[in-house]
């Protein structure tokens, strides 16, 4: 507040520059969480995550928008579009709060999920693990196992042939093609998560990576896709909390200098409108 009158009106002029290149990374960032979250959403009951991603897309939206309105509003000396910028700054603010508090709880509740609670309620993705186990290297889908002899013993009963035109995975059987949508988006999510992660399995692990390739790391012990599933999930939770809480900083940095220069001592004659508008009369 005892920084010279016009040296805050220039900080606030930049703040507006800095939020839209804000925005357009928060922007870039949230299309990557859609990506990451739109089969995720398949087992998502609650649809918290579905929630979440909508307050990305509108506090994105928002930060692009209000960096246009601050660079206007600053070219223009339009008292309107320069309170309007405020009051969305403050909201913005407000908004990386509640994202921060958002990604920091959920990172807890994954890193404390019980698996056994979790899967002993019947979980969606672990039907769909089943139906495709149950489906693939069967008589109504018989499969190509590259080398039989590594088949573990427990497996000697699945058909294989040894035409390399049979199914190396669920989405080569004919059955697969009467799974509805649901089932369809977990098997993609599966074999999205078996081809990153070298795992197999849902709610126990599983040798083979029937949704990607039963040939792939044929040799190898892969651990269960939860686990795999849950880290990535905790991970990027406690990144939209480190992101928030980045933005809580700076955004709070830019709430403080613009009520430094709504409450300057020059500006003490004015009503709450001009100051906010930094309107001079």
């Amino acid at each position: 507040m005892c920084l010279p009158i016009s040296c805050l009106k220039c900080i606030v002029e930049i703040e507006a520059i800095l939020i839209l290149i804000a925005g357009l990374g928060s922007f870039g960032f949230t299309i990557y969480l859609q990506i990451e979250f739109n089969l995720e959403k398949q087992d998502d009951q609650t649809h918290i995550g579905e929630g979440g991603m909508i307050g990305f897309w509108v506090i994105s939206s928002s930060m692009i928008l209000n960096g246009i309105i601050g660079i206007l509003g600053g070219k223009t000396k339009s008292a309107c579009l320069l309170l309007i910028f405020n009051l969305i700054n403050i909201a913005l603010f407000l908004g990386f709060v509640a994202l921060m508090i958002f990604g920091y709880v959920w990172a807890t509740e994954i890193k404390n999920l019980n698996i056994n609670t979790y899967c002993s309620n019947n979980p969606s993705l672990q039907n769909t693990w089943n139906l495709g186990q149950n489906l693939l290297c069967s008589a109504q889908c018989q499969c190509y196992i590259e080398d039989p002899t590594k088949l573990p013993p427990s497996y000697f009963n699945y058909t294989t042939e040894s035409s390399a035109s049979s199914a190396k995975r669920v989405q080569e059987c004919q059955a697969y093609d009467g799974w509805n949508q649901t089932q369809v988006d977990q098997a993609q999510f599966f074999r999205s998560l078996e081809k990153q992660y070298d795992c197999s399995g849902w709610c126990t692990p599983f040798s083979l990576q029937i949704f990607y390739d039963i040939n792939s790391n044929f040799d190898q012990s892969n651990d269960q896709c939860l686990l795999s599933s849950q880290q990535q999930l905790q991970d990027t939770c406690k990144l939209i909390g480190d992101i928030s809480a980045g933005a809580v900083a700076l955004m709070g940095l830019m709430v403080i200098f613009t009520f430094c220069l709504c409450c300057h001592p020059t500006k003490k004659d004015q009503d709450y409108y001009q100051k906010l508008a930094y309107y001079d009369s």
